[in-house]
């Protein structure tokens, strides 16, 4: 399975990277996160006053591996991009524009991407829950 979860129109995005070909080639099944069930995560130190939603499927599958795309950044307040900044993508589109202070762009980016990282946990101890 490949999913993914773009800023605008996931299955396109997908295709133009070139993962719906790869998934036909590979027989795998290519899986916009936007159509999963979402799950909410609540981080014990909060830039995300209100927690943010992930897809379930990352709590339910043996392992998965989170691939960056390098690119740049029109952000400034973006201090870091690459596999951290590439884990937004599982950030539920709502929660990544939510009011105010917890909106994902508007302040303590850095802090709030580190936060998405916490969801879920490496493959060598997936066997423990997410950090609540």
């Amino acid at each position: 399975m490949v999913g993914d979860r773009s800023a605008y129109a996931d299955l396109e995005a997908m295709k133009k990277c070139g993962f719906e070909q790869v998934c036909k080639e590979e027989r795998a099944e290519l899986s916009p996160w936007i159509n999963s069930e979402y799950v909410r995560f609540m981080p014990k130190q909060r830039y995300w006053t209100d927690g943010f939603r992930f897809p379930k499927i990352l709590t339910e599958v043996d392992h998965w591996i989170n691939v960056p795309m390098l690119k740049n950044h029109q952000m400034t307040a973006a201090e870091f991009t690459c596999c951290l900044k590439a884990f937004v993508g599982v950030c539920h589109p709502e929660d990544r524009f939510q009011k105010g202070g917890n909106a994902l762009h508007q302040e303590n980016i850095s802090e709030k991407i580190a936060e998405l990282n916490l969801c879920t946990r490496p493959a060598s101890t997936s066997s423990t829950p997410p950090i609540s």
